[in-house]
């Protein structure tokens, strides 16, 4: 992994941003360069890899985040397409769920060419203000089919995106959602995410395991 120097990039909007506590902050180029690293990005690199960062490489688990968000863009993507790149993703680390939160950035001298400015922090602080009441004590059982939608959920999918993984119409997708609200108590899509969050069973299942083989997935969707 390439490392610039810190100056890189950020310039003015660095000192606002590296204040964020607990946040680790990464600014990469389209072909995944570390541009910028503040130090709690640092640290949070280290609950991926579990060696001392930096490390040659970005941890699969991001790397393959942000290809895949790479691969939404259109071949000649406009500074528009960079400006409404966005995407958050839960991932299990040994430490514990870890939220990614990424946004794209246009390249101001380089045009159809981007940045991705990548957000690391503990997904349990970002969603403790979601939580007013206490741990719920009940456990969450999906079925298979809820279980393949709430796993694209995770991934920070749109419905429209679920939808399109799974070979379903929208309106299939929300009612599943629908169903998967009610079992965690919850009226949104954050929502459902902070309430997941307190059934590390569940969501260690969901993070780690591959998913299901599209064929698998819908003779499970279709019963």
């Amino acid at each position: 992994m390439k490392v610039a120097p810190e100056s890189t990039s950020l310039t003015a909007g660095s000192g606002v941003l590296s204040r964020t506590a607990h946040t680790g902050i990464l600014l990469l180029s389209s072909s995944l360069h570390v541009l910028y690293i503040n130090p709690e990005g640092r640290a949070q690199l280290y609950d991926f890899i579990l060696q001392p960062p930096p490390s040659a490489y970005l941890p699969p688990a991001i790397r393959a985040f942000c290809q895949e968000l790479f691969a939404t863009l259109p071949t000649t993507p406009t500074p528009k397409d960079w400006e409404h790149l966005h995407r958050s993703h839960v991932a299990m680390v040994p430490a514990g769920p870890i939220l990614l939160r990424a946004f794209g950035v246009p390249a101001p001298l380089h045009d159809g060419d981007g940045q991705l400015l990548l957000l690391i922090e503990p997904a349990q602080a970002t969603y403790q203000p979601v939580r007013s009441s206490p741990a719920p004590t009940h456990q969450i059982h999906l079925t298979p089919r809820e279980e393949s939608v709430t796993r694209y959920l995770l991934k920070g999918f749109t419905n429209k995106e679920i939808a399109g993984k799974l070979r379903l119409s929208e309106h299939t997708v929300k009612d599943h959602l629908k169903r998967v609200m009610k079992k965690t108590q919850a009226t949104t899509r954050t929502a459902v995410l902070s309430h997941l969050l307190n059934h590390p069973e569940l969501i260690t299942r969901l993070t780690t395991t591959s998913p299901p083989v599209l064929d698998q997935e819908i003779h499970e969707l279709a019963v």
